[in-house]
């Protein structure tokens, strides 16, 4: 299957110190997918939509772009999942699935909408809650406060959307 790493790289996560912690668990899901198999990309978001991972990134060099990520700008989170539901629809694979990772401050009733969208097309969306509770957007997350809370609880997700 393949999966879209979806990152909110917005002020709030500059503010909060997030951000850091969103950069170690990108990595993190990039490296154990794209070992596992799985066609693996990276798109960021604040007021604007990029990719800056595209599919077939080899590990050491995505994991340099993670790491150089920064923030700033407003939450564009409806319009990230919206892009990444079309990007991943494209691809030949049966299961597609989203990972966001977020701190879910942006248009929430928007982006549900989209979530469910996803749903009906086929997309799997996994809400990952840096550093706080993005339950009230993402019905299926998980909160990671650091990175062994993603290896204890975010791998467990990965296994149910695969």
């Amino acid at each position: 299957f393949p999966s879209h790493d979806t990152m909110d790289v917005s002020a709030s996560m500059k503010d909060s110190g997030a951000i850091g912690t969103a950069r170690d668990a990108a990595a993190a899901l990039y490296e154990t997918l794209s070992r596992a198999g799985v066609a693996v990309s990276v798109m960021v978001f604040n007021h604007f939509v990029s990719v800056p991972v595209p599919f077939g990134v080899p590990l050491g060099k995505a994991k340099s772009i993670i790491s150089r990520i920064k923030s700033s700008g407003s939450t564009a989170d409806y319009e990230a999942l919206r892009h990444a539901h079309q990007m991943i629809l494209r691809r030949p694979e049966s299961r597609k699935v989203v990972f966001a990772l977020t701190d879910g401050e942006g248009r929430p009733a928007s982006a549900r909408k989209q979530i469910d969208i996803g749903t009906r097309a086929g997309v799997t969306t996994v809400g990952i809650g840096i550093m706080t509770n993005v339950g009230h957007v993402y019905p299926d997350s998980i909160r990671v406060d650091n990175l062994s809370d993603l290896a204890s609880a975010s791998f467990n997700r990965i296994k149910l959307a695969a």
